[in-house]
């Protein structure tokens, strides 16, 4: 019986999950069906199903797949890394937005570069994706970039960067963010960023917000 590339995905991601389960022989059984496969076919079938406009569930499976790949090293971590990064820049603004959402969940570090280089993507909706990868990974070489975009004019953008800024709760994002608590737009968001933030130099900026008229900002900053 021959799959298409939507059931393969599917198959893949239920064989990379039995590798988390508590059950032994599931896992054992899962790494040898892996173990069997190619890499290279593997990750053609998946992406082909990454590529599925018809099929939703496809992509879903694919992304899932191509997450737990990169983080449990099955088909080998740098091979799954290597396939996401060049489809965050594929010329299917969809298939960009998955590829960089399969990066931040995969936890892998060597995802950053590749996902730094997504925000300054033509599409809001992929920048912003590669914005909330960047916090799912924590690390600490996007804070610059992270905050550079806090600054840029797009409004989808500027949120996605503050929100991820707080996810990875380094005192280096409190300028960018001590900034965004004085616009409207972003005042209640950037609070929670900085209440996100064990450091003193947060303080100021969360006093500041608590002192504001907004109603929304001062619950998020008491918070």
């Amino acid at each position: 019986m021959r799959l298409d590339a939507g059931e393969g995905a599917a198959v893949v991601a239920a064989l990379l999950a039995d590798l988390d389960t508590e059950r032994p022989r599931r896992r054992q059984r899962a790494r040898a069906v892996l173990s069997r496969l190619s890499p290279r076919p593997l990750l053609d079938g998946m992406e082909e199903a990454l590529r599925r406009q018809d099929n939703a569930g496809a992509r879903n499976a694919a992304r899932t797949a191509f997450s737990t790949l990169a983080a449990l090293g099955a088909a080998g971590p740098e091979a799954a890394v290597e396939r996401l990064d060049r489809l965050t820049a594929d010329d299917d603004p969809d298939v960009r937005v998955l590829a960089s959402t399969a990066l931040g969940e995969s936890g892998n570090p060597a995802a950053v570069p590749a996902l730094i280089e997504r925000l300054g993507d033509g599409e809001a909706n992929v920048a912003a994706a590669a914005a909330d990868a960047l916090g799912m990974l924590r690390d600490e070489r996007a804070v610059h970039p992270l905050s550079e975009l806090v600054h840029s004019g797009d409004p989808w953008r500027r949120m996605a960067a503050v929100a991820s800024l707080g996810c990875i709760g380094s005192p280096r994002a409190v300028p960018a963010l001590a900034t965004a608590v004085e616009d409207p737009a972003l005042a209640a968001a950037a609070a929670a960023s900085l209440g996100q933030i064990a450091d003193p130099t947060a303080l100021a900026a969360l006093r500041s917000a608590i002192a504001s008229g907004d109603a929304a900002v001062r619950r998020e900053a008491e918070a």
